[in-house]
């Protein structure tokens, strides 16, 4: 179903080549112009689908999909520009395989998408602004960042798990 919401989410899978070339091109008014425009995307996503009612199975895979991929792809490149830690970009996208991993175990056992929650979207915004302060070298961002992004990843994880085998037995 293309709606109003999903057709968002597309536009944020979109955004990731311009986004990508900014970063590259350290263009960095202009990368952090576009991830506010695809913040934005996914706050008015979320807030359509509900207010008009627009949930759909499509949405709740492509929203988190348009997230995970415009993480990834900006992960891979500060990793390459040596701006984070391996260890940091191993965290970030190990969180959103075993995050993917999972919903699809989900799915398979109760033919369910778990939408996402609360501790889940905090973690995305703490990563985010951690990637913006490195980004833009804001003293410390570089060295306790990383370390509060991943705590929330881990508490993210757990909540996750939680919730999903919650689900299945239910």
């Amino acid at each position: 179903m293309l709606n109003i919401s999903n057709s968002l989410s597309i536009i944020r899978i979109i955004l990731i080549i311009p986004m990508s070339f900014a970063l590259v091109s350290e263009n960095l008014v202009l990368a952090l112009s576009i991830a506010i425009l695809a913040y934005a995307t996914d706050l008015l996503d979320g807030y359509l689908a509900r207010k008009l009612n627009q949930i759909t199975e499509l949405g709740k895979i492509l929203d988190p999909l348009a997230d995970k991929l415009l993480l990834a792809s900006v992960v891979i490149i500060l990793l390459i520009q040596s701006k984070i830690p391996l260890w940091f970009g191993i965290v970030l996208i190990g969180r959103d395989l075993l995050i993917i991993l999972g919903g699809l175990i989900v799915k398979n056992k109760i033919k369910y998408v778990p939408a996402s929650n609360i501790i889940g979207k905090l973690t995305i915004d703490i990563i985010g602004i951690t990637l913006v302060g490195i980004v833009f070298n804001i003293p410390y961002f570089d060295i306790y960042g990383p370390i509060i992004s991943t705590i929330f990843v881990f508490t993210s994880l757990i909540v996750y798990f939680r919730n999903s085998m919650k689900t299945i037995r239910n």
